[in-house]
């Protein structure tokens, strides 16, 4: 397809009218994905964190002393969060919805670009990378996105639990791509802390807790 090249900008923070606008946004996506069938990704933790779990051991990028636990600690996220996974429908979503990826055109609608990272997953995946904090501290964002986003289809808000454990995923996964581009000389200059025992011990540290903290409470989200 060709387009009209137009010139905009990358939005840092949403008020509320483009929290609105955004969720209307995609509302819209959702429905389109909702309706196509593409063999992509299923975004669980049983799919994807165990083929990005056997990429990072594979590329030798963790050390031999952690390599041992790091894989009991993802097997062990796995297994514990996957049916919580299991309970919500899921559809093509975008699936790398950050601030980067929604393009501000003052006068026009947002427009979301780069779906090269689209998934089969939850909706939800598509909006927690944009809150800001916490969602028991996010409560007008997510008042405002779902006021948007409700005006074309209902959300489940019983799939926002599985934040926390999205974020998780979203690490595990950024560190397999790191992994397949670590020995490069470019990925060195740009990320020259990646891999070293102290990124292993507090990935293995935020894994660990997040399956010690349990669930999001309801209160969190009402």
């Amino acid at each position: 397809t060709i387009f009209p090249k137009k010139g905009g900008r990358v939005v840092d923070e949403l008020n509320e009218d483009l929290w609105k606008e955004t969720g209307r946004l995609l509302g819209r996506v959702h429905n389109v994905g909702e309706t196509v069938s593409l063999d992509r990704m299923v975004w669980k933790p049983r799919h994807a964190t165990s083929v990005h779990l056997r990429t990072i051991l594979e590329s030798g990028a963790v050390p031999d002393d952690y390599k041992l636990v790091f894989e009991r600690t993802v097997l062990d996220f796995i297994e514990k969060i996957n049916d919580l996974f299991e309970s919500e429908p899921v559809q093509l979503i975008h699936g790398d919805c950050h601030f980067g990826n929604i393009i501000y055109r003052p006068g026009e609608s947002l427009y979301l670009v780069d779906f090269d990272d689209c998934v089969i997953g939850h909706p939800v995946q598509d909006l927690w990378m944009l809150l800001p904090d916490k969602i028991k501290n996010c409560q007008l964002e997510l008042k405002w996105f779902l006021e948007g986003y409700e005006t074309f289809r209902s959300f489940s808000k019983s799939s926002l639990k599985l934040i926390p454990y999205l974020q998780i995923m979203r690490q595990i996964h950024f560190s397999a791509w790191c992994a397949l581009q670590f020995r490069e000389d470019h990925f060195k200059h740009h990320f020259p802390e990646w891999g070293q025992v102290k990124y292993w011990n507090q990935l293995i540290k935020d894994i660990q807790e997040s399956c010690r903290e349990g669930f999001i409470e309801e209160d969190d989200f009402e």
